[in-house]
């Protein structure tokens, strides 16, 4: 497998690879161009972005994925009012 070739399969932008695969978009651009082949090392995170897109989370041996409504993240989740909140207050005098 080439440069080409994994730009082909994982979306056909180099920023479409990079997020694949977890890497930067700097990282891509300085794999070694075609027709030379890529490190075997890269072929498989390439061939494994590939089969986590196609195959059930099941197959690869992964749990599926919850859906959850929670909002995104950094917005904090509203809570329901429960009444007013009690706090028990302890005394020195009560402690002994």
């Amino acid at each position: 497998m080439n440069k080409d070739d994994a730009i082909r399969l994982l979306g056909g932008t180099v920023t479409a690879v990079a997020n694949a695969i977890g890497v930067t978009q700097s990282a891509v651009s300085q794999w070694p161009e075609a027709p030379d082949a890529l490190p075997q090392r890269i072929v498989d995170r390439v061939q494994a972005a590939i089969a986590r897109r196609h195959l059930p989370p099941e197959l690869l041996g992964m749990a599926p994925a919850k859906k959850h409504n929670r909002p995104p993240a950094g917005i904090p989740e509203r809570r329901k009012a429960k009444g007013p909140r009690r706090v028990s207050v302890r005394r020195a005098s009560d402690a002994a």
